[in-house]
């Protein structure tokens, strides 16, 4: 899945794209103006990533990512609910391979397989991302075929705009990773929010599953309900999701299709795929300042939003979906 965005005199560019800013608004980097996206990706599908690790996520309201190999047998009815959920399956592959090490033929299998497999027992899109086994990448135009974005492991912090889709950073949690605390989960978060970048944690076992570098339950709950306590400061959620917003944000063209004197039409348009690419995005607008009392609404549904004030007067805060239809604000 090569995505392309597509700007002024008809150049294409990969991954992201420059459109201007009217200033009379602000499209957020993160969901709800958040100081950093943060990522939870299980790979394996060891045992106590059913039983343990979902209804710790469940607990509090957040979606992680699940990256299992196809011949290690899936629990698939487990996966089908959690991904009914909001929880993401993606791609491990078939067989676990060292993809560098094999050709492209073969390459191509363990990538098409996997994807094939996820969505027949789970849904047709549902495999939208995939993880590199051993760490060690794919051919990247084959794996743009296939992928939206691809977890790697660099063990660093993403960038809100990354490079490259196909190698996202990640950072490997549990006993043989960096990430084994309570405060090395907080640390690496805090570092997160001061780049307003993405972190992607890196899990494997979970407790005494036989996984490689098991994390303690305790210790994963702790870093869950710290950001539980921090709503306002971190967006978690699984791993196509924050890509999806990515890209959408990249690409984002937001205009003022008809400013009246009791309301306001935006506009909200990108070049993607809008049967892959129809998340919702964090909008802040400005409002003249005797608007107190108004409505939001998108195609003529109500959405929620917020007021703030803001150093021009009055904004207001809303989530919107890309090529869904005009967003009006109506004064009351």
């Amino acid at each position: 899945m090569n995505v392309k965005c597509i700007i002024i005199l008809g150049v294409l560019w990969l991954n992201a794209c420059t459109l201007p800013n009217e200033n009379n608004y602000e499209i957020a980097q993160w969901k709800g103006f958040a100081d950093a996206a943060i990522t939870y990706t299980f790979d394996d599908n060891t045992a106590h990533q059913y039983d343990i690790g979902i209804a710790l996520f469940d607990k509090y309201g957040y979606n992680a990512t699940f990256y299992p190999v196809i011949n290690w047998e899936p629990k698939w009815d487990v996966f089908a609910k959690a991904v009914a959920n909001g929880h993401e399956v993606g791609s491990h592959t078939v067989t676990h391979r060292n993809l560098a090490n094999i050709d492209l033929s073969d390459q191509e299998v363990e990538l098409r397989d996997s994807k094939n497999t996820i969505e027949q027992m789970l849904g047709a899109g549902v495999c939208k991302t995939m993880a590199y086994p051993f760490c060690s990448p794919s051919d990247k135009t084959l794996t743009q075929k296939y992928f939206i974005a691809v977890r790697h492991c660099q063990g660093q912090i993403e960038k809100a705009s990354p490079d490259d889709m196909m190698n996202i950073s990640s950072i490997i949690c549990g006993d043989q990773g960096d990430i084994k605390t309570f405060n090395d989960f907080k640390n690496k978060a805090v570092e997160a929010a001061e780049l307003k970048g993405w972190c992607v944690y890196l899990l494997h076992g979970i407790d005494d599953d036989g996984g490689y570098s098991p994390v303690n339950s305790e210790v994963l709950d702790q870093s869950l309900s710290y950001f539980n306590n921090n709503r306002d400061k971190y967006w978690v959620d699984n791993f196509s999701n924050v890509a999806i917003y990515i890209l959408q944000r990249n690409c984002l063209s937001v205009t003022d299709s008809k400013v009246g004197r009791n309301a306001i039409e935006l506009a909200l348009n990108d070049t993607l795929d809008n049967t892959i690419y129809n998340m919702p995005v964090t909008i802040r607008r400005f409002l003249p300042r005797k608007w107190k009392n108004i409505e939001v609404e998108q195609n003529d549904r109500a959405i929620a939003f917020k007021l703030e004030k803001c150093d021009a007067g009055n904004c207001v805060v809303f989530d919107a979906v890309p090529d869904a239809g005009l967003v009006t604000i109506t004064k009351l």
